[in-house]
């Protein structure tokens, strides 16, 4: 069975039990695994807003369509270019900790290079 169908079932189950309180839908979610399959997904879903946080890369779709919105994600690591930079960080004084000295030592920084649009990836 699809989504269509499974979708279409799951309403009529509603209509025929109005005792039972909506559930709370604030999204959709849509994930991707493979960069061609969330680009080809990206493609279909039109309009949406792009936005990323430490692991994820997500678009999301107005809620025009139904109320709810569609969120299509992947993982940076399948989406974007990983660039990592080492930073010396300089030793640093605790006071708080009874002068606790951190030493001066390296840190790798992550950032993610996405793409600026969906449609040159």
């Amino acid at each position: 069975m699809d989504i269509v169908q499974k979708l279409r079932k799951l309403a009529d189950w509603f209509e025929q039990h109005p005792g039972v309180p909506e559930p709370h839908l604030n999204r959709i979610d849509i994930f991707a695994f493979e960069k061609e399959d969330f680009l080809s997904a990206a493609r279909e879903m039109g309009p949406a807003s792009k936005h990323s946080d430490e692991e994820w890369y997500n678009l999301t779709t107005s809620a025009e369509h139904s109320g709810i919105p569609v969120e299509l994600t992947i993982r940076h690591r399948n989406m974007c270019e990983r660039i990592e930079t080492k930073v010396l960080v300089p030793e640093q004084i605790i006071p708080a900790k009874a002068e606790e000295i951190i030493p001066e030592h390296e840190e790798v920084r992550v950032e993610w290079k996405c793409p600026e649009s969906i449609l040159s990836a």
